[in-house]
């Protein structure tokens, strides 16, 4: 029941954030990006763009402009075109009949309305381009709008002060004024003010001309000469440099103005015109970041020396913009460096806080990115404030209010981005119905275009469990040409179609991948070929995927369920880690691919030691912990079941490990992750009464208010069931899990009413259950096994039963209780059965052994050895009735116990006491172990409860007792011992054997 969990629980979490939230990429993670996927052909510019082309040409009062306002189409067009500029955010003004006259009023509202729109961040990139007249006046310079007397410019045009005015009280750091303003025929001083202004401002200005010169328009280019050899720079991007890729708005105006100084000179001479190409050299813009696939550190190195020369704004912006483009080309570490050099000097804005989070959750630093996060939250920024709490991988956050942001982002904004932001939380954390309302508001509102609206339309009829409807809409969504969210849909395409097993469907989608997502499709091939049993096809899918170069998750899921013959193909595994070589999950991975060249004697050593230098890159140490703790399991599987390692080795081992994850289940929150390794490790080391305690006391509320991680919820309902408390089955069960264990959970579910003897709610559960997964179909066969045999149908039950393999302890068990039910002989696989340390279906055991011990034919003896591993179970209400005893007698257990006690506690820390213990006939019990100080009482079944004071803490105390005159038959009890469990209210644990050792 768990092993499958063991080996797929990273790759589907993996898949699950592909689906939902990594494939959204900029929809979900960050407005910013407004979802385009990396092209190394065109730039990263700074975070959402935006930009106010002006053009004014019809005037009546100065001479006519014929292409000043083709001007300002043509230059939005370039930064929409090649700078990635969103059309939403191009704003063009220009009276050529095709928009909103370039009037003052127009002009000032357009203006209002982009610094008011409530994405703009200060450290966004703004663009303000003028093309018409200008003048300079005794008051300052003007731009002016069309309708413009000679006489009264200055009552009539827009300041230049105003604009840049209301820029500086926006807070906008990243500024570039462009004028193309002295068209008059007429020589004027317009540009002087402008310059003085922008220096004070910190605003870069570019002017068409000089102050005091002329500007032309040429007919042969139908544009302003200006404009023509601007558009031209920025289309062919030259000036960028060549180590860096960095292009700088001073190295396009330089090139732009020795371009029309050369061309103007040969028609105008001495009057030729002469762009002033800055207002002060400290006021660099980097424009665009055409960032190499191989950035050399030492180039890294040469654009911060070279940004360091800029005053300290522009120096911020500067590091912003070269920072998000290798974020955006997945450069996490350079990002990150160049992020927290941005922090250090305090000019990182909430975009740019946003993004160096983002990239330290990508880099797997983990608190990091949640301090980041934590910070970005208490930011005034109404929706970088949100987005950090949508975003946070913290495990501690709330499902509630996670759920809350993402639904406050998108009714506060009314923005396509955070409605398919809260589409993907809502349908990870939240309840169908939720979900279904929220996209019922979504469509309704009519702001996303028919791509999107097709993607919400297949999640909304997920939600409502309308598959057909579901299907049709997401393949709407992939066949609309260049959609962002197509790759979303084929994932969740290929969720609909492994619920209804059509495999050839998935075949199909897999085989359709684009070339960018090769990795990812041949690990989802690997997945479907190990799901119907082809294990060639497995090993041939991963290692095409390795091959295509996929993220550490994927390479550590193929690790984990191919196991060991996964290493055959080392070599293509350690050429995919060594293309993330700040990763500790890749450098885990890369170190149990090397230790395969090591001999099977050597090779825990060479993992350990290769483990040791990952784990330096790891600033999370319990989940790179848990992690390494998985992948370790795979090698101590083969070399115990190669015996090259002694049992008891092995099982200390695991011992150790899973007391060390449960020491760290209080930092655990709700990481689904985490969760699984944790219980699958408890669970095999006989834990599951603590890994309860430890739930309760770290997830009670949540589990109180199903404020539950769906995918929390299956692990959580393993150790309920495994610790036998139906009453906590019972409200996990009133929760949504995971879609991926929805097919699973009622044959989990199935194995506690079978340990309870609970036939009727057995029948009821299985007449309308799910097929389960490939991995619990044999369960589920001997479960349909057990019911014909309820039911009276000894051929199919008997026919089931024979079919049973009983290499499984658990499903041994349920071919006892099969045969048992048809009065058949069962004494072959009775022993197997009867092994209550089986820890995949323990209630089924428990029941088994309950059955078993109730024989009127079973020897002292052999009931002693049975019931020894039981007391392990101690706390166990399925095991409150099983007894050393045949019959229930309260006074049997009476008397003084003396034992030495071998302790662990949760960090393995072990300890030798001294154990007394007296118990009267009325099986009021008193003792001590150690310095420690009982009290409790015995019932008839030899169950003793206590509580104690140790550490300043209260400890529960669960054991289970064998009379002395009984053990002293049976040599076992001596060395084996038996379990004595201390619980505190977190969930501690200290375990102590009971064993007869003489003193040191």
């Amino acid at each position: 029941m768990m092993k499958r969990r063991k080996r797929r629980m990273t790759s589907l979490l993996r898949f699950r954030w592909i689906a939902l939230v990594a494939v959204l990429g900029a929809l979900i993670a960050s407005p910013r990006t407004q979802g385009f996927k990396p092209n190394r052909e065109l730039p990263y510019v700074p975070p959402k763009r935006w930009a106010l082309m002006i053009g004014a040409e019809q005037y009546e009062h100065y001479a006519p402009l014929q292409f000043a306002a083709d001007d300002a189409r043509a230059m939005g067009k370039t930064l929409v075109e090649s700078y990635r500029f969103d059309p939403a955010n191009v704003s063009v003004l220009a009276d050529d009949a095709q928009g909103p006259a370039p009037t003052v009023a127009n002009i000032r509202k357009r203006l209002d309305e982009t610094l008011a729109n409530p994405q703009l961040d200060r450290g966004d990139l703004f663009v303000f381009y003028f093309s018409g007249h200008g003048a300079g006046g005794t008051s300052g310079d003007y731009l002016l709008p069309t309708d413009t007397k000679r006489e009264t410019f200055e009552q009539q045009g827009l300041p230049v002060r105003e604009v840049l005015d209301r820029i500086v009280k926006a807070g906008l750091k990243n500024v570039l004024i462009i004028a193309d303003a002295c068209r008059s025929g007429q020589e004027n001083p317009f540009g002087q003010e402008l310059q003085e202004l922008g220096k004070r401002a910190n605003i870069a200005v570019v002017l068409g001309c000089a102050p005091g010169t002329r500007s032309y328009e040429y007919p042969n280019f139908q544009r302003g000469i200006f404009t023509h050899f601007l558009i031209r720079a920025l289309s062919q991007q030259e000036p960028k440099e060549a180590g860096t890729g960095a292009l700088w708005a001073s190295a396009v105006a330089k090139r732009v103005q020795k371009e029309v100084a050369e061309r103007t000179e040969r028609d105008y001479g001495i009057n030729a015109q002469r762009p002033a190409v800055w207002s002060e050299p400290t006021q660099d813009v980097l424009i665009g970041a055409f960032v190499p696939e191989s950035l050399a550190t030492e180039n890294l190195k040469t654009f911060e020396e070279q940004a360091a020369k800029l005053n300290q704004q522009n120096y911020a912006k500067a590091l912003a913009t070269y920072a998000e483009a290798l974020y955006e080309q997945d450069r996490y570490a350079e990002a990150i460096q160049l992020f927290k050099t941005l922090d250090g000097i305090g000019e990182m804005t909430p975009a740019e806080r946003y993004s160096y989070a983002m990239s330290l959750r990508f880099a797997d630093r983990y608190t990091e990115a949640v301090r980041a996060f934590d910070e970005l939250e208490k930011s005034d920024h109404l929706v970088y404030s949100k987005l950090a709490v949508a975003s946070n991988p913290t495990r501690m956050m709330p499902v509630t209010k996670r759920i809350a942001a993402a639904q406050d982002l998108w009714r506060q904004t009314k923005q396509a981005d955070f409605a398919l932001l809260g589409l993907a939380v809502i349908q990870r954390l939240g309840e169908d119905q939720q979900l279904a309302d929220f996209l019922g508001e979504v469509l309704e509102a009519k702001v996303l275009d028919d791509h999107r609206a097709a993607y919400a339309e297949g999640a909304r009829a997920v939600a409502l469990g309308q598959t057909k409807e579901a299907i049709a809409a997401y393949e709407r969504c992939i066949a609309t040409e260049g959609g962002t969210l197509a790759e979303a849909a084929r994932l969740w395409l290929w969720t609909l179609y492994r619920q209804a097993a059509d495999f050839a469907a998935m075949s199909r989608l897999a085989a359709q991948a684009p070339a960018a997502d090769k990795a990812t499709w041949h690990y989802l091939a690997a997945s479907l070929a190990l799901e119907r049993g082809d294990r060639a096809g497995f090993l041939s899918e991963s290692k095409m995927s390795l091959i295509a170069g996929p993220g550490p998750e994927i390479m550590q899921a193929i690790i984990r369920e191919g196991g060991i013959e996964t290493f055959q193909f080392a070599d293509e595994i350690i050429a995919a880690a060594d293309r993330h070589p700040y990763s500790w999950r890749a450098l885990m991975v890369k170190a149990f691919a090397e230790s395969v060249k090591a001999s099977p004697e050597e090779r825990q050593a060479k993992v350990a030691e290769r483990l040791q230098e990952a784990m330096k890159y790891a600033d999370d140490p319990l989940g790179a912990f848990a992690t390494m703790v998985s992948l370790l399991d795979i090698l101590l599987e083969e070399l115990h079941a190669k015996k090259l390692m002694p049992d008891e080795q092995y099982v200390m081992l695991l011992t150790a490990y899973a007391g060390f994850l449960a020491d760290g289940i209080s930092d655990m929150g709700q990481d689904p992750e985490l969760w699984f390794i944790t219980v699958y490790m408890g669970l095999r080391t006989q834990r599951a009464v603590q890994l309860r305690a430890k739930m309760l006391a770290h997830l009670g509320p949540q589990i109180e208010s199903s404020d539950l991680d769906p995918a929390v919820r299956s692990p959580l309902l393993l150790v309920a069931i495994a610790s036998g408390d139906g009453q906590l089955v019972s409200k996990l069960m009133k929760g949504k899990f995971d879609a991926y264990d929805e097919g699973d959970v009622p044959w989990f579910l199935a194995v506690h009413y079978i340990g309870n003897g609970d036939d009727a709610a057995l029948k009821a559960l299985i007449a309308k259950a799910p097929s389960p997964s490939r991995e619990l179909q044999p369960l589920a066969e001997a479960i349909r096994g057990y019911l014909d045999a309820v039911e009276g149908r000894k051929a199919e039950a008997l026919a089931r039963a024979n079919k049973i393999a009983t290499d499984d302890p658990g499903l041994a068990a349920m071919k006892i209780l099969i045969l048992k039910r048809l009065d058949e002989d069962a004494t072959a696989v009775l022993a197997a059965a009867s092994n209550v340390e089986s820890w995949r279906y323990l209630p089924l055991n428990l029941r088994v052994l309950r059955e078993h011990l109730s024989s009127p034919t079973i020897s002292e003896e052999d009931r002693v050895r049975l019931m020894l591993p039981v007391t392990a179970h101690t706390g166990n209400p399925l095991a409150h009735e099983l007894s050393f005893l045949s019959e229930p007698d309260i006074k049997a257990f009476a008397g003084t116990y003396r034992k030495r006690a071998v302790a662990w506690d949760d960090e393995m820390t072990q300890t030798l006491w001294d154990f007394s213990m007296t118990v009267n006939d009325k099986g009021e019990a008193k003792g001590t172990l150690g310095e420690i100080a009982f009290e409790g009482r015995v019932d008839a079944y030899g169950n003793l409860t206590a509580t104690a004071a140790y550490q300043g803490r209260t400890w529960s105390i669960n054991s289970k007792l064998c009379p002395a005159s009984i053990a002293a038959k049976v040599p076992e009890t001596a060395t084996f011992g038996f379990a004595f469990q201390l619980i505190d209210p977190k969930g501690v644990r200290i375990a102590a054997y009971l064993v007869d050792l003489p003193k040191q």
